[in-house]
């Protein structure tokens, strides 16, 4: 969720916490030794990103352990949509 706040001077924007940084980080952390429960998880949730997104005709463009959150039960949260495109049919 965003929230978007603005005054004269300034543009603010508020976003969820994710209180478990990003998946690069969680990767570096536990050395990329990841149980296969949790790696399959993850990589459910990415396959339902990339549909979610397929569905609405948008292509991120710099997917990356940097551009994923994990929230605080390690849900991800695609981040940094400032190279995607809309792609035409």
């Amino acid at each position: 969720m965003r929230i978007l706040f603005k005054d004269e001077h300034n543009l603010y924007f508020v976003f969820e916490n994710a209180a478990n940084g990003d998946l690069d980080r969680l990767i570096k952390r536990t050395q990329s030794k990841l149980s296969e429960d949790v790696v399959k998880l993850m990589f459910a949730q990415l396959i339902n990103y990339n549909e979610y997104m397929q569905k609405e005709n948008v292509m991120h463009r710099d997917l990356k352990p940097l551009n994923i959150m994990l929230d605080k039960n390690y849900n991800m949260k695609v981040i940094d949509f400032g190279d995607a495109r809309r792609v035409d049919e």
